[in-house]
């Protein structure tokens, strides 16, 4: 009997086990079972619009492993792997120059002669002069010192002679320095306003021979050749009613081209992107 007894016990206790007793009680470990999914799907959702507005190519968590950690080595792949929008272009790319084109007198680089009209060869007449005692500044008179320079570093105005504008070349390899000197002022009274008239004008006080005529933004560019004839510039502006000229020699000879052909267009070239900006 008491075998039958404990063995209608041990039934009991197997139906109750095995029933449908299925729901858990609040609080109870199995709870977060029922909402299976929910964390992951919002972080899947998270993951596919910051995708869709970061442009990434990552790939979306799928539900239920948001809590779960990356595989080992994903962080490293995706590093070493630059997207497509970040890829650098090409080295043998050529820059593209963006610098705005200025008015003044333009360089040609594939001439023998880099500033002036290539068809002047050299002369034999002397080069710039060697500073001297008398290379100090002096004071201009009232008329000159109201004109208005924008003057490059180390250039000289108003050195030995007022009206001026220079600079000391230190030639390179050597204790050697020469002066290139160029002149500003005013116009001579009376020249004539039409541009033809005054280049006839020029011409016959034997002051320039024009052959090269330019307009470069607000000034009147002429070259030709001096009393001398040798090739030299001329630049006009008209200012307040003023006409001011800002002139000088093109240094073409064979001693300023021993100096250096290069040194020589490149102080030239300065002496006249001075003379562009002269003003009252």
């Amino acid at each position: 009997m008491r075998l039958l007894f404990v063995g209608a016990l041990v039934a009991s206790w197997a139906c109750n086990a095995g029933g449908g007793g299925g729901t858990a009680a609040p609080g109870s470990a199995a709870a977060p079972a029922a909402k299976h999914g929910s964390a992951g799907f919002s972080a899947s959702l998270t993951a596919e619009l910051a995708a869709d507005n970061t442009g990434s190519s990552a790939t979306p968590a799928a539900a239920g492993s948001a809590s779960a950690p990356s595989p080992a080595g994903s962080a490293t792949q995706a590093a070493a792997t630059p997207s497509s929008a970040g890829t650098p272009s090409s080295p043998n790319a050529p820059l593209t120059d963006n610098a705005p084109a200025t008015n003044g007198p333009q360089i040609d680089k594939t001439g023998p002669v880099t500033n002036h009209d290539i068809s002047k060869s050299d002369t034999n007449a002397a080069g710039p002069p060697r500073p001297n005692d008398q290379y100090v500044h002096v004071a201009p008179p009232a008329d000159l010192a109201a004109i208005k320079l924008d003057m490059e570093p180390n250039w000289d105005r108003d050195f030995t002679t007022a009206g001026t504008i220079s600079f000391v070349l230190r030639v390179p390899g050597s204790a050697d320095t020469r002066v290139f000197s160029f002149n500003y002022g005013y116009d001579y009274p009376g020249a004539p306003s039409d541009r033809d008239a005054y280049k006839k004008f020029l011409a016959d006080k034997n002051v320039l021979t024009v052959t090269l005529d330019r307009q470069r933004g607000a000034a009147w560019y002429l070259e030709g050749t001096d009393a001398a004839g040798q090739p030299a510039f001329r630049y006009i502006v008209l200012y307040g009613g003023k006409r001011l000229v800002c002139y000088g020699s093109l240094y073409k000879t064979r001693e300023a081209t021993a100096l250096g052909p290069d040194l020589r267009d490149k102080v030239v070239q300065t002496a006249k992107k001075i003379c562009e900006t002269i003003a009252l």
